[in-house]
């Protein structure tokens, strides 16, 4: 797949039409923060921890909701496009399984960053040590 194919199919998933897809988990600040850290990312800049383990958490709560939409989809998928196409039929249960490692590897890779870089507390206000 060459770069301007793959520039087309982030495009896809970024754009419009991803907001009635499965992406409406995602808010457009959340998008925003994300676009913001890709550019970061993209310039060369090294990303905190922090940015790290928030991006892998948006990704963990993104293939949980394909997981779902995946699930919900399954019955039709078996009943209208299996016999219809039949070619794609053998890479449903390929699909199920990549999104399931994945979501095995991000859980793991989210609890492992939280169990050795806990979030911080926010810092106590000084009038509440007052009183």
């Amino acid at each position: 797949m060459s770069d301007g194919a793959d520039g087309g199919k982030r495009q896809r998933v970024d754009g419009p039409a991803a907001s009635g897809h499965g992406m409406n988990g995602v808010s457009s600040s959340q998008h925003q923060q994300m676009d913001a850290a890709h550019d970061a990312s993209a310039a060369g800049c090294s990303l905190s921890f922090e940015e790290v383990q928030r991006r892998f958490s948006v990704l963990l709560a993104q293939v949980t909701q394909v997981e779902c939409d995946v699930t919900t989809i399954e019955g039709s998928f078996v009943a209208n496009v299996a016999p219809q196409v039949p070619s794609v039929a053998s890479n449903w249960s390929t699909l199920k399984s990549s999104l399931s490692a994945t979501s095995d590897a991000l859980t793991a890779i989210t609890e492992g960053m939280a169990a050795t870089h806990p979030p911080q507390a926010p810092p106590s206000h000084p009038r509440a040590l007052l009183s």
